[in-house]
């Protein structure tokens, strides 16, 4: 007999099979493929959104430490300086070089706005104090022990009497080391009055104190392609000469820096300036602050600082405690909007940030940055000028000592 057949078995998918199986596995990889573009997107978004983040509290920390010294031991009529920079313009100038009215831009599309203000200021260093003397024709500057610092070139010097009778401010000529003991100076100029008092040049018991004075003035540039906020160290330095070791960086990628001044409001009941209408107010809204809304321009730099009123004999109550006036600056308020240093990855269509302050944000345009306002507002405590500073305020030929409390 013979034997049964065998049935072979099949060893193999039919092409329905293998074509059903190719889906199932397409389908799964695209997930998962997905799923990865997707946090690898929302990873990337958020450490733009993060870095963003750390730039804008680098920015106020930095402001809310350094701006509340300004006027420290120096006359508060010159520890704002309202004027327009070598170079650039005080309100909303792009960083391209066009400048436009604050209720007028000239500037739209995102490539080409990027606006910013101008924030200058001064301070008496308070970790700085050294014996010396200044010689006659303001031209050199000796200590009486080295310096302990470097000092570079257009750096601010203060040089004061003993009892405060008179003082003199000069600047830099020529980079000094730490370890020098005699610096190369002219008179700085204005605003500063121009002193020949003997007791500048006076030795031993009789020496005057030299200071070191910081300045800062705070705006946007262009490095490397990107807008970044910096702090220039000269004020008399052209804002465009960025090939100079003047300035230090202080946060990237902002795009718009806006300033907006308080003013010294005067007190319940004073009848020659409670109204708000007395307030330097552009808009007439009476909210003493300054810059803070459209169509509102800063207040104009005095001609002649150290030649205008308030000065340390004039009362808390007089009438030009209340005006425009660099020294009537009680309050810094500041706005930065800075966005993410590329357009994000996750389909995100931001706008531009709208009106900042006196700033009329051109037509929103959607670029895919993502953007964030940051504001404070710093009090100024040092302008108070009727209390005194070291040295005291008083010229050769003024006998009256005006370095005193409130009297």
């Amino acid at each position: 007999m013979n034997a049964p057949r065998r049935r072979s078995r099949r060893s193999g998918f039919t092409l329905a099979e293998l074509m059903v199986g190719l889906a199932v596995t397409s389908i799964v990889m695209t997930a998962v493929v997905a799923i990865f573009i997707g946090v690898q997107r929302s990873y990337q978004a958020e450490t733009e959104v993060k870095l963003m983040t750390e730039n804008g509290r680098g920015a106020m920390l930095f402001l809310e430490r350094v701006l509340p010294l300004a006027g420290y031991g120096i006359d508060p009529r010159v520890a704002f300086d309202l004027s327009a920079p070598t170079g650039g313009a005080k309100d909303n100038e792009d960083v391209q070089g066009v400048t436009f009215s604050p209720d007028t831009p000239a500037m739209t599309g995102p490539s080409n706005t990027v606006v910013t203000d101008d924030l200058a200021f001064r301070f008496r260093d308070p970790a700085f104090l050294r014996a010396g003397r200044v010689n006659t024709g303001n031209t050199s500057v000796t200590v009486d022990t080295a310096l302990g610092v470097g000092l570079p070139v257009g750096k601010l010097l203060m040089i004061g009497c003993r009892g405060g009778v008179d003082y003199q401010m000069v600047r830099v000529q020529t980079a000094a080391l730490p370890t020098a003991t005699t610096v190369s100076v002219a008179a700085a100029g204005s605003p500063f009055i121009t002193s020949t008092s003997s007791c500048l040049q006076g030795a031993g018991t009789a020496s005057p104190w030299v200071y070191l004075i910081q300045e800062h003035r705070l705006r946007i540039v262009k490095l490397g392609g990107r807008p970044w906020l910096v702090s220039f160290r000269n004020l008399t330095a052209s804002v465009t000469d960025l090939t100079q070791d003047n300035f230090d960086p202080i946060a990237p990628d902002v795009e718009v820096f806006q300033v907006a001044l308080g003013i010294n409001r005067a007190r319940p009941g004073l009848t020659c300036c409670s109204a708000p209408s007395a307030a330097p107010d552009a808009t007439g809204n009476g909210d003493y602050i300054v810059g803070d809304a459209v169509g509102e321009a800063f207040f104009a730099q005095p001609g002649g600082v150290l030649t205008s009123l308030p000065d340390f004999r004039s009362s808390y109550d007089a009438p030009e405690r209340y005006g425009g006036h660099p020294a009537n600056i009680r309050s810094v308020h500041v706005a930065l909007v800075l966005r993410s240093s590329r357009a994000l990855p996750d389909g995100r269509r931001d706008l531009r940030s709208d009106d900042v302050f006196n700033w009329d944000s051109p037509t929103p345009v959607p670029d895919g940055f993502k953007r964030t306002l940051f504001h404070t507002a710093v009090n100024t405590p040092n302008l108070m000028s009727r209390s005194g500073f070291a040295p005291a305020l008083r010229s050769a030929s003024d006998t009256r000592d005006l370095n005193r409390w409130g009297g």
